[in-house]
């Protein structure tokens, strides 16, 4: 194994001296022939390494443009259903690494194809692949996610596949964040499952949110955010302050109030830093829309319930 991982190593430097044609049509072929190794460490370090390889390359030509679709995600789609922990977390830790070059070589292809006016029928084949992929991408996410594992090693692998979501989010566009990975992302709050993987989430919501826009978080990503206010975890309901506060731009007038309102019994939670976060975000939501009239009529008496003296 120490001699497969050395040649791993070695494939990417070489991989940084030489050309784009020897990375796509040398280099990756090898690796891919690797992720049948028998060996658990090699197979997780061929996912590394193709990683470091593949953004490398900075020419797309159209003769590799269904190399991802075709080739690379078909030989990573069953790593998902490995036994061993380090395939797994190492896949899981490096998808949307994957997701965002295969993003990044249709479109920079795509660009290509249009700028030597090929064919119609082509410019939509383009289009197909990247379907393909995002599906592919989609399965192996699925798979990581199989809660039939053992706890430790479910909580290893979502923990590794929250490390980058936001990126993985950016490359599946809109329609599949708010179809697949935000119910994902519920799913993970409400089942774990551990804290870990619980509080990881609070991580990955804030630049999602970002990317999916205010109507679809208000929506789709507000109502169980909520119900991690009532957690029996306190990491947990400090992450979701948290990401309440980042994203309270998002808020308008009505869930704002519906928020302060959620928000004031922690004020009388009995860990400190919980109340010292309830305490920050609600002087923030305060200042929120600006409006002085809204903020003595509704949330100052919505506070005052929970304080021994009167605000104001």
């Amino acid at each position: 194994d120490n001699i497969k991982l050395d040649a791993i190593e070695l494939f990417v430097w070489f991989g940084e001296a030489l050309d784009d044609k020897c990375r796509l049509q040398r280099i990756v072929p090898y690796l891919i022939s690797l992720l049948r190794d028998p060996s658990g460490p090699v197979r997780a370090a061929v996912i590394v390494a193709l990683v470091k390889v593949l953004k490398l390359v900075n020419t797309y030509p159209p003769s590799d443009i269904k190399i991802f679709p075709e080739y690379i995600f078909p030989a990573l789609e069953p790593l998902a259903s490995s036994k061993e922990s380090v395939v797994l977390c190492s896949l899981a830790k490096h998808i949307s690494d994957l997701a965002e070059v295969s993003e990044n070589f249709v479109s920079a292809s795509n660009e290509l194809s249009q700028s030597i006016l090929l064919s119609q029928h082509q410019k939509s084949g383009t289009s197909t692949d990247e379907m393909v992929g995002r599906k592919f991408i989609t399965s192996i996410v699925s798979s990581l996610c199989d809660d039939s594992r053992d706890a430790a090693l479910e909580c290893d692998i979502r923990c590794s596949l929250l490390n980058n979501m936001g990126t993985l989010a950016s490359s599946l566009g809109r329609e599949l964040t708010t179809n697949f990975l935000i119910p994902l992302l519920r799913d993970f709050l409400r089942y774990g499952p551990t804290w870990e993987v619980r509080c990881r989430v609070f991580d990955s919501l804030p630049r999602i949110c970002q990317y999916i826009g205010e109507d679809t978080t208000r929506h789709c990503v507000f109502p169980f955010l909520m119900q991690s206010l009532y957690d029996v975890e306190e990491l947990v309901i400090n992450g979701a302050l948290r990401t309440i506060s980042i994203t309270s731009e998002f808020l308008n007038k009505n869930l704002l109030f519906n928020v302060v309102e959620s928000i004031c019994p922690l004020l009388l939670h009995p860990n400190a830093s919980v109340r010292k976060n309830t305490t920050y975000v609600l002087a923030l939501l305060s200042k929120t829309h600006d409006v002085l009239a809204d903020t003595w009529t509704f949330i100052i008496p919505k506070i005052s319930a929970f304080t021994q003296i009167p605000l104001g």
